[in-house]
């Protein structure tokens, strides 16, 4: 479980996009919040899940958060063909990822527009993603007979 629960008041961050261009939380609208970092091999599992849930989303907006420098992050967007919006976490210091308590990635959370933390969950947990999914996603997120894991780890 993620340090920051459901009911929790979200931090508010403001992060480097890949483009240089300061991205903040404010204003805030429903946004989900996927914390990653390219050498973790869950992540990687995951990335193409969320970059589907991104393509089907509605009414909110997304925001990946690397805990990699701009040169491996892009590397890393490139090679997964990620369109969502990413920002870079200032290493070493991660004040993102320490402000929501972070121990894990991929570790996301759902913030509502009022600035509460909807949902979170740590890992790959097929339950919870798609219980985000159906929060958010005009279509289901897995499609009949894929194979998809039930757990892995951050």
């Amino acid at each position: 479980m993620a340090a920051l629960i459901r009911g929790a008041a979200a931090p508010i961050f403001v992060l480097p996009a890949l483009d240089g261009e300061a991205v903040s939380l404010l204003p805030l609208t429903r946004t989900v919040l996927l914390f990653f970092k390219s050498a973790c091999p869950t992540c990687r599992y995951a990335i193409p899940f969320f970059e589907r849930l991104y393509l089907t989303a509605r009414g909110v907006k997304f925001l990946g958060i690397s805990q990699d420098d701009t040169a491996k992050t892009r590397e890393f967007v490139q090679r997964c063909g990620i369109s969502f919006p990413v920002l870079i976490e200032d290493a070493p210091r991660y004040t993102a990822s320490n402000a929501y308590g972070l121990t894990n990635v991929p570790t996301v959370f759902l913030v509502s527009a009022e600035g509460v933390v909807e949902f979170s969950s740590v890992g790959w947990a097929r339950q919870d993603i798609d219980g985000l999914s159906h929060r958010i996603a005009r279509l289901p997120l897995f499609q009949p007979g894929e194979a998809v894991a039930d757990f892995k780890a951050g």
